[in-house]
């Protein structure tokens, strides 16, 4: 990544979609709960800087958990990163190959309609995101990442707006926020 100063690097799609992403999922949770609508467990939307320098803003987080956390009853981390080209129906999803998410994100992809791919996120060629942080702390938590993949605009200035395919943010969002959901709601993982 050759970052020449004063050219700007928009990333649009890393991470931007991403975080839009996010924030549906939020927002969701958000006005279900003011229905009175809520899962049993918890959930926690966050936010991570400088996942580039070496996932400082993450691994300071579960470095510094709240007292009120324990991260024995982390049960799942999704982690949204660049979620917003290539194409519209295909995702990847990083999972650890000792769980099994495939039939639960099969059931939960039906009426969104993804071409689904699965990657193992320790030997893939993303490297580490956020989530390793979360699973150095204690392997028990499940794991997801959905991203549709490198493209020519990775850390470019030309990963712009104008390049990203808003839908595909919406749909990833939409089974992120399901899979979430499911895992929030049930009794014990």
């Amino acid at each position: 990544m050759g970052v020449d100063r004063g050219e700007v690097y928009p990333g649009a799609d890393d991470n931007g979609s991403g975080t839009c992403g996010v924030l549906e999922i939020a927002e969701a949770l958000g006005e279900l709960q003011k229905l009175g609508i809520k899962p049993k467990r918890s959930v926690l939307i966050a936010f991570w800087g400088s996942e580039e320098l070496g996932l400082l803003g993450s691994r300071y987080f579960v470095e510094h958990l709240p007292s009120e956390m324990d991260a024995n009853k982390i049960v799942l981390v999704i982690n949204l990163d660049m979620i917003g080209r290539n194409e519209l129906k295909k995702i990847s999803i990083g999972t650890e190959k000792s769980k099994n998410s495939a039939d639960l994100l099969t059931e939960m992809n039906k009426n969104i309609g993804f071409d689904i791919s699965y990657f193992d996120i320790f030997f893939n060629e993303f490297g580490d995101s956020d989530h390793s942080s979360f699973y150095e702390i204690n392997s028990a938590i499940s794991i997801l990442c959905f991203t549709s993949g490198l493209h020519d605009d990775y850390h470019e200035p030309s990963d712009t707006w104008d390049k990203i395919n808003y839908e595909k943010v919406r749909d990833v969002a939409r089974l992120a926020f399901l899979v979430s959901w499911y895992w929030a709601d049930v009794e014990k993982k």
